[in-house]
């Protein structure tokens, strides 16, 4: 599944994955305060692609599981923050990959 995040005041969201696959794009969101997205994720994976001035803070729990951050670490502008991405939730056997273009 496929879905664009197009919102300008970007407050978070709730991901339930299991056995499959889940991509967000939210490079055209913005966010005013930092923002909570709560991620179940069974046997599945989820590719997350945050804008470049995001900072995204990993606090997922799991068994089995990796939250890799694909970002180019030399590019990543951290000037604002109050754009905050927090991954809560917990994974098994799965996969979570964060992707900047």
């Amino acid at each position: 599944m496929q879905r664009s995040v197009i919102s300008k005041k970007f407050s978070g969201g709730k991901i339930n994955c299991v056995f499959g696959g889940v991509e967000i794009d939210c490079t055209q969101a913005d966010m005013q305060e930092p923002a909570c997205l709560q991620i179940e994720s069974v046997f599945g994976g989820v590719k997350l692609i945050v804008p470049k001035s995001w900072t995204v803070k990993n606090e997922m729990d799991g068994v089995f599981h990796g939250v890799d951050d694909k970002r180019n670490q030399n590019t990543i502008i951290s000037d604002t923050p109050n754009k905050v991405l927090i991954l809560k939730g917990s994974a098994v056997f799965a996969g979570i990959e964060i992707r900047s273009y």
